[in-house]
């Protein structure tokens, strides 16, 4: 007995016997490559400064703190927003809704970091709108960290009996 009982076949141990059959929805391993994409553009949008902090601090006319609290918003944003996150996924479609909401996060966080660059008008406010965008980028964090999981918990079963 135990977790592995699906893995074994039902009745005897003849080899002839059929195992039971899991049914496979190709639009889960869609969601699944988008989680990995979304991982990947979070990840690229939250570790640009500090491998450039005091290049960052010079541009932004800054000090050191201030550059660190940029990635420390992850950790601050993490835990109120995880709690959210995981609440989502207990919805009908939670994963997909999150999945997509993340992938809007993601964009906002990059058009937020960008504006200053397009409009000459918003430049003396590049540090706070790239402060809003780490944060947002942080709430994209708690999802896909906690995407995984949730994935594996509701989209990837072991076949019943």
């Amino acid at each position: 007995g135990g977790e592995t009982d699906f893995l074994l076949p039902r009745g005897g141990s003849s080899p002839s016997e059929e195992l039971p059959s899991a049914r496979v929805f190709r639009r889960r391993y869609w969601i699944l490559i988008v989680m990995c994409l979304l991982s990947f553009e979070q990840s690229l949008i939250w570790l640009t400064y500090s491998p450039i902090a005091q290049n960052a601090e010079k541009y932004y006319h800054t000090d050191k703190g201030t550059i660190a609290l940029l990635l420390n918003w992850g950790a601050i944003v993490y835990l109120p927003s995880v709690v959210v996150v995981s609440w989502k996924f207990t919805f009908r479609r939670g994963l997909a809704l999150a999945v997509k909401g993340g992938a809007l996060l993601c964009l906002l966080a990059g058009l937020l970091r960008m504006l200053p660059v397009w409009i000459e008008s918003l430049r003396p406010h590049a540090l706070p709108l790239v402060h809003a965008a780490q944060i947002l980028n942080a709430v994209v964090g708690a999802i896909v960290t906690t995407c995984p999981p949730s994935s594996r918990a509701s989209g990837f079963h072991a076949p019943s009996a």
